[in-house]
């Protein structure tokens, strides 16, 4: 080999090393930007993050006395709104020498800080009986349940039994402290007789604390 040829190959072997350092010295360069760089936070999807089978909640008040229960076949908690789901929930209210109120339905929904519950789907509202008077029931398709206040109210159509009684209208607020219940709009309802006097079906009942 001649002395010019191996000096034009050894040249072109020294750019060659250079090229290719100068490409990895490059990646190496853009890999360690990229790791150096935060990451992006990925974005909350409406997915639960635990979930809870068969839930049993009960909730004291100041005294340390039960106040609220809260039961269902499943609870899920949803981080990107702080909101909790429930199937199936039944809700007791218990206040001291007061019926209980309990109110099942299909669906619950939550905010995770307590305050109440929205029920939606067949829901049933029953105040247990309360010496001479009989259970008060009532059905709508939705209900929301104030936990502190332990009241249940509704803008839906309501229809009320208590014993032979009847009442419907729209919109309801049944108080579990005061045991008044107060129906808004649209009432109708039939009395049965009591002490002789004949039944009737007032246009407009006057609300009751009964």
């Amino acid at each position: 080999m001649s002395a010019r040829l191996f000096d034009r190959l050894a040249a072109v072997t020294s750019i060659l090393i250079l090229v290719g350092l100068g490409m990895l010295s490059y990646f190496l360069a853009q890999q360690a930007e990229r790791l150096a760089r935060p990451s992006e936070p990925r974005g909350l999807t409406h997915e639960p993050d635990y979930f809870v089978d068969r839930l049993r909640l009960l909730k004291a008040n100041e005294a340390g006395n039960p106040a609220v229960r809260i039961e269902a076949v499943r609870m899920r908690h949803y981080p990107d709104d702080l909101t909790i789901e429930f199937d199936e929930p039944h809700v007791v209210t218990l206040t001291e020498n007061r019926p209980a109120i309990r109110v099942d339905a299909d669906r619950g929904r939550s905010p995770d800080s307590g305050e109440k519950t929205d029920l939606s789907g067949n829901v049933r509202i029953v105040r247990d009986a309360d010496g001479d008077h009989p259970p008060l029931i009532v059905l709508t398709d939705a209900a929301t349940v104030l936990l502190e206040e332990k009241v249940v109210l509704t803008d839906r159509p309501v229809d009320i039994r208590t014993g032979p009684n009847t009442l419907t209208g729209v919109g309801m607020r049944l108080d579990s402290q005061t045991r008044r219940l107060q129906v808004d709009s649209r009432v109708k309802g039939r009395i049965a007789p009591r002490d002789g006097t004949p039944a009737g079906s007032p246009e407009q009942p006057p609300e009751s604390s009964r």
